[in-house]
């Protein structure tokens, strides 16, 4: 009766958070076991609605959402039998945490498709300027709209998509179709995610000579990091996803002059990709107008409970077996399975066009993994290197980055990244 009771009470509130509350919710809170164990079972967007009926409402939502660690993510395909908003809103209304960061892997042939939203889908100022009527909008703006405002949204296009399904028994990997996944991550204690990006549309300075200009780009791109604000000092990545759109500019002395700059062993990963965008949900932000001017995007994993390995499928590793072999070398870092993720970024050229069989990689992986989602894309060329510590013996980690420099770039490979949040 208090579920049904309560549910009533969350669906009146909203048009108007003034409005006086009835007499059932004061004999609502001296039953207090009771809404808590039915605030327990609400997804977060329910949660945030039932939160507004009182302060004790309130608190108990704060507890309750404090405590939850899960995270989620949308899964889409063309070739499935439902639309792309009902996948995206079935995620969205469901999702027992609330998220601090979307990290979002859109194919081209997906990211200009339009969906039909209804008015009251409207956000902001927008929503009452548009009351009547429904409007089309693009699926990356669609997602971005229904995130909470203080969610911080980081998206790469490429050619394809590498996914897992929304009841993580399958990865899938579609290559060219349209396809899309977001990883949606709360905020979890002891972890930090840090977003930076460097603009690819820079003239080197008259007082530079034209040789200089690689160097000149990389101490401007480390000048990015030394002063952002939302980038502490002196925090040391464990993960750093790098993503980019900057075709002319090597990305291996970008990335050593990144690696270098932390001064100690971190997994860098990522890749070529189409586009990038980094934006924030907050209705004043001027992101939008900026976002495309953007040539490399940065994300950090920080946090000392964070434990990440990574690995390259070679170029000259061309069948299962191998690929099985070398994947395998992930287990010997002894990654807890606690909030564990996998990122595999691989070559447009491998895929299918080398198996002549789909998903040969990502379940390889499901193989070795069976538990761990696996997000990422095929680009146009793949940023990482070997890096396999065992977690299991503490001498192993948090080595210098004093020995040579790892080779960064690569070509017609696969990155594949095994990383625990928590």
């Amino acid at each position: 009766m208090a579920d049904v009771l309560m549910k009533n009470i969350a669906e009146n509130i909203g048009e108007n958070e003034t409005e006086t509350v009835s007499s059932s919710v004061n004999i609502l809170n001296d039953l207090s076991e009771i809404i808590e164990d039915v605030l327990r079972k609400l997804p977060a967007k329910s949660l945030n609605t039932c939160s507004r009926v009182c302060k004790r409402w309130h608190d108990s939502v704060k507890r309750i959402k404090k405590r939850r660690q899960q995270f989620s993510w949308i899964h889409y395909e063309e070739s499935m039998a439902t639309n792309i908003k009902d996948e995206i809103d079935s995620v969205l209304q469901n999702m027992s945490s609330e998220p601090g960061t979307a990290l979002i892997f859109c194919s081209n042939a997906l990211q200009m498709e339009q969906i039909k939203t209804t008015p009251e889908e409207h956000v902001g100022q927008e929503a009452h300027q548009t009351r009547a009527r429904s409007k089309k909008v693009t699926v990356l703006d669609y997602i971005k709209s229904q995130l909470p405002q203080q969610c911080r949204v980081a998206t790469s296009v490429t050619a394809g998509v590498v996914s897992t399904t929304f009841d993580n028994t399958k990865c899938s990997e579609s290559e060219t179709d349209g396809s899309l996944t977001c990883l949606l991550l709360p905020k979890i204690p002891g972890l930090d995610i840090y977003t930076f990006s460097f603009d690819g549309f820079m003239d080197l300075p008259d007082s530079e000579p034209e040789s200089n200009y690689f160097n000149w780009r990389s101490e401007h791109c480390l000048w990015g990091i030394q002063n952002n604000p939302g980038f502490p000092e002196g925090v040391i990545p464990k993960l750093l996803l790098q993503l980019s759109a900057d075709h002319y500019f090597p990305n291996q002395a970008l990335t050593a002059a990144l690696y270098g700059y932390f001064k100690q062993k971190i997994v860098v990963a990522g890749g070529m990709v189409d586009d990038v965008y980094l934006e924030s949900c907050q209705e004043d932000d001027d992101d939008d107008i900026l976002r495309r001017e953007m040539s490399t995007l940065g994300i950090a994993f920080c946090g000392d409970d964070t434990k990440v390995a990574s690995v390259i499928v070679p170029a000259d590793v061309t069948n299962p077996k191998q690929v099985e072999s070398v994947m395998s070398q992930l287990r010997g870092s002894h990654i807890p399975d606690s909030n564990r993720i996998g990122f595999m970024f691989a070559c447009i050229g491998r895929g299918y066009g080398l198996y002549h069989k789909q998903n040969v990689e990502s379940e390889i992986f499901r193989k070795l993994f069976p538990k761990t989602p696996l997000y990422g894309f095929y680009g146009n060329g793949e940023i990482g290197y070997n890096y396999l510590p065992d977690y299991s013996d503490i001498k192993t980690c948090d080595e210098s980055s004093d020995e040579e420099l790892p080779i960064f770039q690569h070509g017609y490979t696969t990155i594949i990244v095994l990383v625990s949040l928590s």
